[in-house]
């Protein structure tokens, strides 16, 4: 699949417009800014350019850029005795706009650019032309769905081959005044950015919610184990007091100690178990003041030590003499 640009341009000349593919369009050469200098065409002579328009494309164009000489508008360049702000630029190019066409603000498009000179001064250049004309130069290519851009060749030429994406040329384009612009674009902006804020928060707490659901299934999981196995224990037939004193014991152990097997014949049983060390030791101190006349063998290895906390797996082999 070849690779095309979002757009396709027709080029205005004094007796043609030639229409450009998007494949080929943002590397147009630069064109002569005052190319037909003295003649701008009334509205017969722009219909019989427009009849020379040819596009070779079955699907016409959803994004078109217009070029037309810098002599077909109304053109202006002012020196400044200092650089006007970004916000204030459009405002200022409006004022110096409306002196020069003699039109109401309402019913002009224009484009301008700003130009830095020696000692803080400025040049500012604008492009201008009546709502009216703008619409007869767009008007073979308007369709409802498509977009029109309308660009001085000066304009054009000022902008590398890089640099002119849809983007780009929408900010070079003759257009009508829209104060509340700056406004629109910083309402933008805050409303992606709290997008993509609320996005990355709900992403965060999904994940941990499902690692919460997670462990908590686990930890279940682990504990009805647990239950099962101390279940089975007391269900079964017990008849020497020495394993219903060990079953009374192991039952009320804390839900930190996990019980992995307990085997017993007669007075001998031996329980293996991985709980904390501090648990532990406190157990078996427990356990003996319960049961002083019982014997304990421990045997004991280090699972893990984290947090200044020892866990450990332990084998209990107990017995009643």
């Amino acid at each position: 699949m070849r690779l095309t640009s979002a757009y396709s341009v027709a080029v205005y000349h004094a007796e043609y417009c030639t229409f450009y593919e998007s494949s080929t369009a943002p590397a147009l050469a630069r064109l002569d800014p005052f190319f037909s200098q003295d003649i701008r065409p009334d509205s017969h002579q722009l219909a019989l350019i427009q009849s020379t328009i040819v596009t070779r494309r079955k699907n016409k164009p959803t994004r078109l850029i217009v070029l037309v000489p810098d002599a077909w508008l109304s053109t202006s360049q002012c020196q400044i005795d200092h650089l006007v702000p970004v916000s204030l630029l459009p405002l200022a190019a409006l004022s110096y706009a409306v002196e020069t066409t003699f039109l109401p603000p309402e019913t002009l498009s224009f484009s301008f650019q700003q130009h830095s000179l020696p000692n803080k001064f400025a040049e500012l250049a604008i492009f201008a032309c009546s709502n009216e004309w703008r619409k007869q130069l767009c008007e073979p290519f308007k369709r409802p769905s498509h977009q029109c851009l309308l660009i001085p060749f000066s304009q054009w030429n000022s902008m590398s081959e890089r640099s002119r994406s849809w983007s780009q040329c929408q900010k070079k384009a003759l257009a009508t005044y829209q104060p509340d612009k700056p406004q629109r674009r910083v309402n933008r902006l805050l409303w992606w950015s709290l997008l993509m804020a609320s996005v990355l928060i709900n992403g965060s707490a999904s994940a941990y919610f499902l690692a919460l659901q997670q462990q908590s299934a686990q930890t279940l999981i682990e504990r009805q184990q647990i239950l099962n196995q101390q279940t089975t224990w007391s269900s079964s037939r017990v008849d020497h007091p020495f394993i219903e004193t060990l079953l009374a014991m192991v039952q009320s152990l804390p839900r930190s100690v996990r019980i992995v097997s307990m085997t017993h014949v007669d007075a001998n049983a031996t329980l293996l178990m991985t709980l904390p060390q501090q648990v532990l030791t406190d157990l078996l101190n427990q356990w003996q003041s319960q049961t002083p006349t019982w014997q304990w063998r421990i045997e004991s290895t280090v699972v893990s030590a984290s947090n200044r906390t020892e866990v450990v797996d332990v084998s209990i082999h107990v017995f009643e003499p």
